[in-house]
């Protein structure tokens, strides 16, 4: 009986200590469980609240420049009602090349503007194609954005993107691949308004048929750039084309007393360096010239009086008469914002 009372006894000791040893188990499987799910939550908030910084104060540092704005003008075009937002900074080059403001601008920004489910690309305009308007009061700013700028420089320029959607937003957006120092890209968001056209009398109107691009231009400088773009007499490359005005009667050469002279006033234009080029010409008033094929250097071999008379007057008799083809007026235009014409 007592062997009997000691197995039973035993029996229900072993019962306890496993009973006890599941429990233990249980809740160290429920602990677990407790622990993973808060770490899964935490790493969850923590990601959740990581988000992209956002750089949108008035300068902006680019590839090519540094972009400190200073103001924005929303205007219509004079050759129809389009919209654009003229925007003023100063453009900084910090490239070791010289560069155009606003093909420097191209490649660090892009405007644009949203809709409920597209992100537009807005166009930058020139300032030649009249999408700003002609009487705008800060001309100088805005030819300042087609120059060449030296590495270093920094010059007041006015670059304008067409808007698409005048009332949204415009947005302008970092280009490069590159992040800011501090990891965030830029953005700035500038404010846009609808704008009713102007109510002009019928017969005021500008339509796109009549409109001259080249309205504005030198009409001398637009002869200019046409005769270098049609005859090629000057290095394209060269930046800088000096003029000089001739009198009629002047000797066509100063070296020699027994130079003939030129018949008519004439016009030179030369470059920077003696290879550069140059062409000497009368303008006749009628569409044409009459070119002088003076040479750069005289350099025959009769250096005598008689030597000059001989040479200037072959010059006198083999001068052509040509029209001045009047070609694209983009390309005159970036002809004449590409070069200095420099006045003797």
């Amino acid at each position: 009986m007592k062997k009997m009372s000691r197995v039973i006894l035993l029996g229900t000791i072993m019962f306890t200590m496993g009973a006890c040893k599941n429990n233990k188990t249980t809740t160290e499987g429920v602990l677990a469980e407790s622990i993973t799910n808060e770490s899964s939550i935490s790493e969850v908030a923590e990601s959740s609240s990581i988000v992209e910084e956002v750089e949108s104060g008035p300068i902006f540092v680019g590839s090519l420049g540094t972009y400190e704005f200073i103001s924005f003008e929303q205007v219509t075009s004079h050759v129809g009602d389009l919209q654009s937002m003229a925007i003023l900074m100063n453009y900084t080059n910090t490239s070791d090349t010289q560069q155009n403001p606003r093909e420097a601008f191209i490649t660090d920004l892009v405007g644009e503007q949203e809709t409920d489910t597209t992100v537009e690309t807005l166009e930058t305009v020139t300032s030649s194609d009249g999408r700003i308007p002609l009487d705008y009061s800060n001309r100088e700013a805005v030819d300042m954005a087609e120059k060449n700028i030296k590495p270093g420089a920094t010059v007041e320029v006015v670059v304008a993107v067409q808007l698409i959607y005048p009332g949204n937003p415009l947005y302008l957006r970092d280009l490069n691949t590159t992040e800011i120092d501090n990891g965030s890209k830029y953005e700035k968001i500038i404010e846009t308004t609808i704008k009713e056209a102007p109510v002009q009398e019928e017969n005021s109107l500008i339509s796109l048929e009549n409109y001259n691009p080249l309205e504005g231009y030198n009409s001398l400088e637009i002869e200019y750039a046409r005769i270098l773009l049609m005859t090629d007499a000057i290095d394209p490359n060269s930046s800088v084309v000096y003029v000089a005005h001739t009198p009629a009667g002047t000797p066509i050469s100063s070296y020699s007393s027994g130079s003939e002279e030129y018949p008519n006033d004439v016009t030179i234009l030369f470059g920077e360096y003696s290879a550069s080029g140059s062409i000497t010409y009368s303008s006749n008033g009628d569409g044409t010239i009459t070119i002088y094929p003076v040479p750069s250097h005289w350099h025959q071999s009769d250096q005598s009086p008689e030597g000059y008379r001989a040479l200037t007057q072959e010059i006198l008799d083999t001068a052509q008469t040509v029209y001045v083809d009047p070609g694209d007026d983009t390309n005159v235009i970036n002809k004449i914002e590409s070069v200095d014409f420099m006045y003797q």
